[in-house]
C-alpha cells in the first residue's frame, strides 16, 4: 500500500481488513487495466492514481456524518470515484453510483462485479429528477456545487451533501461549509464542501 493511502486511512481512523486492502489494490489495478484504456481516467494518471483518485475519494469518509447509515449516492460517478473506494471501506453502508453515460455505467458495473461489492448498485440515470431524500450525496466535480444545491432543493434535500472542491484555495459557496483536509494527507491542501440538512 502506498504512503498516501496509509496516511489517508490513518487520518480516517480506519484499520482496513486484509479483504479491504485486497479490494483497494484490485480496484487500483482495474483503473490501470480497464478505466484508463476505456477513457474513464486520463492516460497520464497511472502514476498518480493513489493520491489523485483513490485516496482523494476516501477523504469524503472523513467529512461525512460518522453516525449516519443513510445510503450514499455518488452523483456523476464516472468510473466509480469516489463511490467504489468509499464502499470498500464502509461496507455497512449502501451505495448507489449514478452516471448518465451507458459506457461509464457498464465500466463501473464490471468493477463492482470484479470486486464483489454487494453494497453497491450502479444506475445509468440523469441526476435531474433523481430523489435524494434521506441520502448522503457525494460528488467529485460532476456539477458545480451551486447547481447540485439547486437540484437538491427541487428533488428532495439529502441528509448531507459532500462535494470535492478546490485543490488550490478554499471557496465560499452559499449553502456549504468548506472543510479543509490537512495538507500532510495528500501532500497538498484539499477542501470538501459540506451541506447538512437543517
Amino acid at each position: 500500500m502506498s504512503d498516501v493511502l496509509t496516511r489517508t486511512l490513518a487520518w480516517l481512523g480506519v484499520t482496513p481488513s486484509a479483504g479491504q486492502l485486497s479490494r483497494l489494490a484490485a480496484f487500483r489495478r482495474w483503473l490501470v487495466d480497464e478505466a484508463i484504456p476505456g477513457g474513464g481516467v486520463g492516460p497520464g494518471e497511472a502514476s498518480r492514481l493513489d493520491a489523485r483518485h483513490v485516496a482523494d475519494s476516501l477523504l469524503f469518509a472523513g467529512v461525512w456524518e460518522p453516525s449516519s447509515s443513510s445510503p450514499v449516492v455518488d452523483v456523476g460517478t464516472g468510473v466509480g470515484l469516489p463511490g467504489i473506494p468509499l464502499a470498500i471501506i464502509a461496507p455497512d453502508r449502501s451505495f448507489v453510483l449514478v452516471d448518465r453515460s451507458a459506457r461509464r455505467a457498464d465500466l463501473v458495473r464490471r468493477a463492482v462485479r470484479i470486486l464483489g461489492l454487494d453494497n453497491v448498485e450502479v444506475r445509468r440515470a440523469d441526476i435531474v429528477g433523481y430523489d435524494w431524500r434521506s441520502t448522503t450525496v457525494v460528488s467529485r466535480a460532476a456539477l458545480a456545487p451551486a447547481r447540485l444545491l439547486g437540484l437538491a432543493q427541487t428533488q428532495g434535500a439529502p441528509e448531507e451533501m459532500l462535494v470535492a472542491d478546490s485543490h488550490h484555495t478554499p471557496r465560499r459557496v452559499p449553502g456549504f461549509d468548506s472543510v479543509e483536509i490537512p495538507a500532510e494527507i495528500l501532500d497538498r491542501a484539499v477542501w470538501i464542501l459540506r451541506m447538512v440538512r437543517s
